[in-house]
């Protein structure tokens, strides 16, 4: 899987947690100690993010972000 597949995928699910908990981009900054730009940046999957950062998102929105590829799929 391609590293921008990745990036794309992990912002999908923070962007429909986020509207789930009816969040503004800006109400997650706050919550996450970030700012709305590189919320904005890694829903739309324009940001690098360190593992702590996608802790403090997991968190803040209460998630488990989770990533597989078409071959782990498959064994399961």
């Amino acid at each position: 899987m391609k590293l921008q597949t990745i990036k794309n995928k992990i912002g999908a699910q923070i962007k429909v947690a986020r509207r789930a908990k009816k969040w503004s981009q800006l109400t997650l900054a706050t919550a996450t100690g970030t700012t709305k730009e590189t919320i904005r940046n890694i829903e739309n999957g324009n940001a690098n993010c360190t593992v702590e950062k996608l802790a403090n998102i997991e968190t803040a929105l209460q998630i488990n972000i989770f990533i597989c590829t078409k071959k782990e799929i498959k064994k399961k």
